[in-house]
């Protein structure tokens, strides 16, 4: 038995791999860690946690129980629930699938402490510079143009998350827009968040209670799931700085603009954990 341990959105995941009694399995447990450490890698603690939260099982598949549909669809069972924090799979399920299992343990982990973001964020002066906006408002294509001076921490989703009075922002393992740019499961303080918005002159100002109301809603939505979205908002928009930013995609005016206005003209701190 071989096991590994991720940490991510500051919960510990244990992958636990029996090992295979099939010796004409191709898929044995050895492969299928070396491809979590693949693409895992800075998600990945080397020392055992004196607790975990949540318990992913891989089980050697003697067989495939197939489902079919009302619609004559038919469908392959790949995990079955163990206990509340802890599943069961097999070392036939693709990277998909195994993306949907970790996704789905995160998320029900992150539940009542804060929630998925569907965001860009820059690393500027230790801290998170996120963005948010409607779908296609130019979320990537900002860190792309600011990603020299100020790397990215993520271009499509990110994990916000309460932890005591603060918020602070995660990264996640999965697989974005942009791969040109490290991942790790550490936690970096939130300086600020951005409503973007397209324009004909760069410009940061505070945004109106309509345009965060309106945002706010947007989160809300996409996690309806979730119980204590609304009051974590709340909780959030009034801890962490909110503005607006309208850019452009002329580069030099978008420099000029943010390099004068914080947390981009702050002195470097170092309060990242």
């Amino acid at each position: 038995m071989q096991i590994l341990y991720l940490s991510i959105a500051g919960f510990i995941i244990k992958l636990v791999f029996h090992r295979s009694s099939d010796k004409q399995n191709k898929v044995t447990p050895e492969r299928f860690c070396k491809e979590i450490f693949l693409h895992n890698e800075g998600f990945i603690i080397d020392f055992e946690p004196s607790s975990t939260d949540f318990i992913i099982e891989f089980l050697e598949a003697k067989g495939f129980d197939i489902y079919e549909s009302p619609k004559k669809k038919g469908f392959i069972h790949f995990y079955s629930p163990v206990a509340y924090n802890h599943i069961s799979t097999f070392y036939h399920i693709s990277r998909v699938q195994f993306i949907y299992l970790l996704k789905s343990a995160v998320g029900q982990l992150l539940s009542k402490t804060g929630f998925v973001m569907h965001c860009s964020a820059n690393l500027v002066n230790g801290e998170a510079a996120i963005y948010i906006g409607e779908s296609g408002i130019g979320k990537t294509t900002l860190v792309s143009m600011l990603k020299k001076e100020y790397p990215i921490l993520a271009d499509d989703e990110g994990y916000i998350k309460q932890e005591g009075e603060a918020f602070y922002f995660y990264q996640g393992p999965f697989l974005e827009r942009d791969y040109n740019f490290s991942k790790t499961y550490k936690r970096y303080a939130i300086s600020t968040i951005f409503i973007l918005e397209q324009g004909n002159a760069c410009q940061i100002s505070q945004p109106t209670t309509d345009e965060i109301r309106r945002v706010s809603l947007q989160l809300i939505s996409a996690q309806s799931q979730l119980s204590e979205t609304r009051n974590l908002l709340s909780a959030l928009e009034s801890t962490v700085p909110l503005q607006k930013i309208i850019f452009t995609k002329r580069k030099k005016e978008l420099m000029d603009c943010v390099l004068n206005h914080p947390p981009f003209n702050n002195t470097p701190c170092l309060n990242t954990k």
